[in-house]
Parts: structure tokens; sequence; C-alpha cells
């Protein structure tokens, strides 16, 4: 509500105001009434007369007025009333708690009513996140009590909140206790508990604990803690499903009899990752008589299994201790599979590897043409040691990039010499100060020349000269990794490793940030479709980008590009890609749980351009884990914040006590004080009176 009061004063006395009538009288008096055309005896004429002097009248008033430097006063008031916050709990657990819903949706119906005829009522929702909506469907898969108390709090911040009805059952599963959440404002909390507080007869799992990625066959556990209420001597199992295609595979089980009215136990389940990708495991507890519920009996976990091992071959012209060093380091590395070689026997196809170690290869006695031709043809990305059988004048042919023109059939022992400006990848400090610290290799007594593209880690260090000939070099051309180890003895490289600090950790990260920046496959794909993650929880939005480059591989996005998800019936849901800046982006929004697969088109270049992959959502069910209300932190909620704990059956009451509290309006006043000259409707009538 708004009221507006004006007043004018002057800076003179008021009985100025007479002198500038009379000067208004006087001025009409001379210009109309001194004329004979008064006395005519036409009544229109006189009419006119008298109608020009009154108007000339009013005119020279107000002028005369003006000059009395009149002010304007103005007040208004805004009288703003309370708000009453109603914040209702949308959540699952809510739902299966509150018993008739009609009749509690009614009673809350009524308060809104009651409350409104004095007060502003802003109604809410929360479980997930709070929502300015009425409509309720109690089915948020969570419950953050804080979050909630804290953006009320923040969006009237400042504002003239009277109070905030709270109405949930207590249980939250995200965010912290609502009793230490951080209010901006003094107002009391009301909240309504709901639900019940007495522990039901219920089995439940109270918590799963597993790795959500695990590598191709390896073993991992899935920890599993049961909890059982007033179901003592009662007997159930413990059952743990791998489920393939929407059939469910039973892989392990554990029978448990329930020992005491508050029961605790926990198990270990062991399970082997034998199929990549994805995999859908679900949990279940046997249901016992006498449970009053089941939805939390079991419980659906995604893990993720990585296949991304891959194959290193150790190729080598005889026996020697640098074999066994780079052997410890690739089989300690789960990511990889070891095969070690020696060239008088090798018949395998390349094909299959995905890096290969040649150690002094090729040889001065065999120069193994038809291997390195392969390894150049298929583009296989390659290590190369260089040692005292190695054939010097072939070495361009693998590595273009580093010319070695021998001098004599002597040999160098050299130490490495970090270059700090390497960037192909990055080491950690104190590895870098123990490649410094390295025994020396031997390197072939020769003058080395290296192409400007190619990137050297190490420098040879002869004595206590540094050279600028490479000890460790790397060079990527038309997409085919590389790399040269300029020297034979890095088995003495480890051993000093362990010597001086009882663990291979420099020498390892060393071998393995190599093996990783040589294996890693470039992606020459000109189109690509991704999601930001491959498992999310069923209230995620599911964000799916895409990338499309022209023959330059600069990115464009001028074409639309198409995409269709598909689900495991095979109902398919279409979209359009949103442009980026330079790219796509999509939020597609969330799904229901299972496993999905994408598929997305474009048409550019007069060409059709395809790509996809896979995604799944794995199901929440932490509103199932609690069945118990929590109404002791309502009641604390309500202590700290001056408010009362109510119920539904008398919810009613809250209006009542809200009128009787002070909860009042509150008054703004603006005063205003402006010149009456600055008036722009005087002028406009000072100028029709002329």
């Amino acid at each position: 509500m708004i009221l507006l009061k004006s007043s004018i004063t002057f800076e003179y006395p008021t009985w100025f105001l007479l002198l500038c009538l009379l000067v208004g009288a006087a001025y009409a008096a001379f210009m109309y009434f001194r004329e004979k055309s008064f006395n005519d005896p036409s009544p229109t004429l006189q009419y006119f007369i008298y109608l020009m002097a009154f108007s000339r009248f009013v005119a020279i008033s107000v002028l005369a007025i003006l000059l009395l430097s009149p002010f304007l006063k103005s007040r208004t008031t805004k009288i703003e009333k309370p708000v009453i916050v109603i914040a209702q709990d949308n959540s699952e657990s809510v739902g299966a708690s509150i018993g008739d819903s009609a009749a509690y949706l009614k009673a809350m119906n009524q308060l809104k009513e009651e409350i409104g005829k004095k007060y502003d009522v802003v109604s809410y929702r929360f479980g997930n996140k709070l929502t300015a909506s009425e409509g309720l469907n109690f089915n948020d898969k969570v419950t953050n009590l804080s979050d909630a108390l804290k953006e009320i709090s923040d969006i009237y911040y400042n504002q003239n909140l009277g109070a905030v009805i709270f109405a949930t059952d207590g249980i939250f599963n995200q965010g912290i206790n609502p009793i230490y959440t951080s209010l901006s404002g003094n107002y009391p909390i009301y909240p309504i508990a709901i639900g019940d507080t007495t522990p039901r007869r219920d089995l439940k799992l109270s918590e799963i604990q597993f790795n959500n990625l695990v590598y191709l066959d390896d073993r991992f556990n899935v920890s599993i803690d049961v909890n059982a209420y007033n179901l003592k001597d009662k007997r159930s199992k413990a059952i743990l499903y791998h489920i393939v295609n929407g059939k469910s595979n039973k892989i392990w089980e554990e029978g448990f009899t329930v020992g005491s009215f508050q029961y605790n136990k926990s198990f270990d389940a062991v399970v082997t990752a034998s199929s990549s990708g994805v995999q859908h495991y679900r949990v279940a507890l046997s249901p016992v008589e006498g449970e009053e519920s089941t939805q939390n009996n079991y419980k659906d976990i995604f893990v993720e299994v990585i296949d991304s091992r891959q194959k290193i071959l150790v190729l080598a012209f005889s026996p020697h201790p640098d074999l066994s060093s780079i052997k410890n380091v690739i089989e300690a590395n789960k990511n990889y599979e070891l095969d070690i070689e020696y060239l008088r026997n090798f018949s395998k196809d390349l094909e299959q590897y995905d890096l290969v170690i040649l150690h002094q290869i090729p040889a001065i006695s065999n120069g193994a043409g038809s291997i390195v031709q392969q390894i150049k043809d298929k583009g296989k990305p390659t290590l190369t040691i260089v040692g005292s059988q190695y054939r010097l004048n072939d070495l361009e042919k693998l590595h273009p990039y580093l010319s070695v023109s021998k001098k004599s059939e002597a040999y160098n022992e050299v130490t490495p010499n970090f270059n700090q400006d390497f960037n192909l990848f990055k080491l950690s400090e104190s590895t870098k100060q123990q490649i410094a610290k390295y025994p020396p290799l031997y390197s072939p007594f020769a003058e080395y020349k290296v192409s400007p593209e190619a990137k050297t880690l190490a420098y040879q260090r002869i004595g206590k000269v540094q050279t600028d000939y490479p000890l460790i070099v790397f060079n990527e051309a038309f997409g085919t990794k590389s790399a040269v180890i300029c020297g034979e003895g890095i088995w003495r490289w480890r051993m000093y490793n362990f010597n001086q600090n009882k663990n291979f950790e420099a020498f390892d990260e060393l071998m393995n940030k190599t093996f990783q920046f040589l294996t890693v496959k470039s992606d020459k794909r000109k189109f690509r479709v991704f999601t930001n993650k491959n498992l999310y929880f069923e209230n995620e939005g599911v964000r799916i980008s895409a990338q499309l480059y022209n023959d330059n591989y600069e990115l464009v996005n001028e074409p639309e590009v198409k995409l269709n998800v598909r689900d495991e019936d095979g109902n398919e849901y279409p979209f359009s890609l949103n442009r980026t800046y330079n790219a796509y982006e999509l939020n597609a929004g969330s799904f229901p749980a299972g496993n999905y697969s994408y598929s997305a088109s474009v048409e550019f270049a007069n060409k059709i351009n395809t790509a996809g992959g896979k995604f799944s959502i794995s199901p929440l069910q932490l509103e199932a884990l609690e069945t118990q209300a929590n109404h002791q932190v309502l009641y604390s909620l309500a202590e700290k914040t001056g408010g009362q704990l109510f119920y539904p059956a008398n919810l009613l009451q809250i209006s009542e006590l809200i009128n009787d509290k002070s909860v009042k309006p509150v008054i703004y006043d603006t005063f205003n004080t402006s010149s009456a000259i600055n008036l722009k409707w005087i002028f406009f009538l000072i100028l029709a009176m002329i």
C-alpha cells in the first residue's frame, strides 16, 4: 500500500500572497476595464472580456507567487506487509510417511488462506533444490534441508520476512545438519513434523562401499552394511547380482540371522571385473516376515570397468640387464601387457602392439630390415635404445629427426642433464633431481644432430662437460610418436634409485611417463561427440558436447548436429545440439536408471559425419535408506530461531500463533522537496492563460 501527502511552503510571509493577488488583479483591471468596450452592452463581448481578464489575473498572480520561491514538500508512505514462507518437503520419504496426503494438503491450503488474510504468503517446495512452486508429487530423490533454509534466507535478505513454516520429516541425506546453517535475518521457523519417529520393523541396506572405477580382470570388494530393527531371530540373505541385458545373475550370497533388536552386520563380496564398460550390479536382502517396507532391501550400483591395457613389445637383439628393468616397470602397471622377444626367434604380427621397444635393433650383425619397414608402414610408436651392438647408420631410417655420425668404435660414459624447457609431459621435482644424479650410460662416440621439431628431455654430460647432444629425445611426425635413448645401461639408473631411496619411484615415473606419451593416440576424427562423464545419478543432467573440424582442423559449428539417445528397450529420444562459441553442447536433462547409447550426425562438406558413445544412469535410493523420521532436529531448529514445533494434526494453530506474535508490517517514508518553478505544468498553465 502506498500513501502520498503533499504541502507547499514559502520563504516569505504568507500575507505576501495577497500582494501577489492584488498585482494580478491590478494588471487585469489595467488591461481590460479601462477600455470603453467594457461598457459595451453586448453580453457576448462582456463575457469574453471577463474571461480574458480572469486569465490574465491568474497568470500574473502565479508569476508573482513564483517570485516568492515556493517549495513543494511530499511524503510517500509505503506499507510492506510481512512475508510468510511456507516450504514443503517434496522428497520420497515424506510421500511414504505422510499418510492421508489429501487431508494434509487440504489443511495446508486452509493454513495458507488464513495467513494470507494479513500477510503475503509465498510457497516453495524442496528436496534436491528449492523451487517456487506449490505443485507436490513427493518424488525428489534426495533431501537437503540446509540448502533450502539457506536459499530462503538469501532470497529474503533485507526484506520483511516474518516467519518460515518448514514442513518435513527431518530426514536429510545431503548437506549439513540444518541446525548449523548460517541464516541472515532474525525470524522464527515453525517446523511441521511429518512422519513417525518410532523404529519400524525393518531390514535395510544402510551403506554400500565399492570402487566405481576398476580395470578389466581386477578383483574388487563390495562392502555391504546391513541394519535390522525389531526383527530378532529372523533369517535373511545378502545377495549380489550382476545384471546383464536385464537378466540378473547371482554371483555372491551369504545368509545371516538377526541377533538383536537393533542389529548391524557387514559383509565383503569379492567380484571379478570380467567385462569392460559400465557394469550393473544389484545388492539385495531377501525379505523377512513382518517388514513394514522392502524398498530399502536392495540397491543398484554401477561400476565402470576400463579395458585400457595396452600391449607393449620389447624386441631385443640379445639378453641384457636393461630388459629386466623395463620388464619390472611395465609389469607393475596394470595398464600394460608385456611381451619380451628376441630378434632371432620373432615371428609375431606387429599389428597387435601399441608400442614397440627396440633394444639394440637394428644390430650390426642383423639389420632387421623387414621389421623396421613394418614398424614404419604400420606407424607404430617406437622407443629405441642405442647400445654397443646398434647399427648407427640405420638410425635415421626409423628416426629421421636424429642424425648420428660415428667418430670411432669408442663409447662415452654420459650422465643425463635434464632440459628445463622440455614440455611434452611433466616430471616431479624429486624425479628431476634424481635424474641429474644418475650414473652414466654407455653412448656411442659420435656427433649428434637433432631436427628442430624434436624435443630433448635430457642432454649428454660427458664428465663435467655439458653438451647439446641428446641423451633422451622425443618426436611426433604424421601422427606417429617415437623416442630414442642414446645409450645402454638404464638398469644402473633403477639400481641407483633403490640404493639411494629404497624405492624405484623416480625411474619408474620417467619410464611410465615415456610409455604413456608414446602410447596415447592422437584423435584425428573430424567429428567428435562425448559426455562429460560416463556415469550419472538419476537426478543429474546429462551433458553432451560435440566438436566439428574442417579440413584444416579448425573448429566450425555452422551445420546442425542431430542427436539420438537410445535406452535398453530401444526407445529413442531425439535432440538437436545447441551452438556455443565454436562447438556444440546440450544439457539433455535427467534420465531413468539404466544404460544408454547415443549417436550424433552432421552433414558437412557434402559428407555425413557420425559419432556416438554410451553412458549409464545410476539410481538414487537415498530416500529409502532411512524410514525413521528425525523430529529432534526440527525441535532444535525451532528452539534456535524462536519458533515452535507443530504436527500435521494441529498445523492450523500456526496462523493463530503468528497473529499473536509481533509480526508487523514495515513502513517506509520517503520525503521529497522541490522548487515549484520546476513544475512543467505551471509553465503550460501560465502560457495558456496569457
